[in-house]
C-alpha cells in the first residue's frame, strides 16, 4: 500500500497497474461479451476481495462463454443437490 497514492481502484501504482492488466486480459477473453466482462471486473483492488487465479489458456472465464453456462451475480437463496435458487425465487 501506498498512502499517497489516491485511486479508487488501486492502492499503489504497482496494485493499480495489476488491475489494469487483469481487466485487459478480461477483455481478450470476453470482450464479445460485455454483459460478463462488467460482472467479472471488481470494484475492488486486486487481491483485496473475491480474487480468481486463473489459467490464461482455459479457465472459469472461458467456461462463462459456453452456451450451457448462466452467470449468476445475484443473490443466492438456497443450493441443493440439483437446483440453485436465487433470492428472487428463480431456479
Amino acid at each position: 500500500m501506498d498512502p499517497d497514492f489516491v485511486d479508487e481502484h488501486g492502492v499503489s501504482p504497482v496494485n493499480k497497474r495489476i488491475r489494469e492488466e487483469r481487466i485487459a486480459f478480461l477483455t481478450r477473453k470476453l470482450g464479445s461479451r460485455p454483459d460478463l466482462l462488467e460482472k467479472m471486473i471488481p470494484n475492488s483492488p486486486p487481491m483485496s476481495a473475491r480474487p480468481i487465479l486463473i489459467d490464461s489458456d482455459y479457465s472459469v472465464v472461458d467456461v462463462l462463454l459456453r452456451d450451457d453456462v448462466t452467470l449468476v451475480s445475484e443473490g443466492i437463496k438456497l443450493v441443493t443437490e440439483n437446483t440453485i435458487e436465487l433470492n428472487d425465487g428463480t431456479q
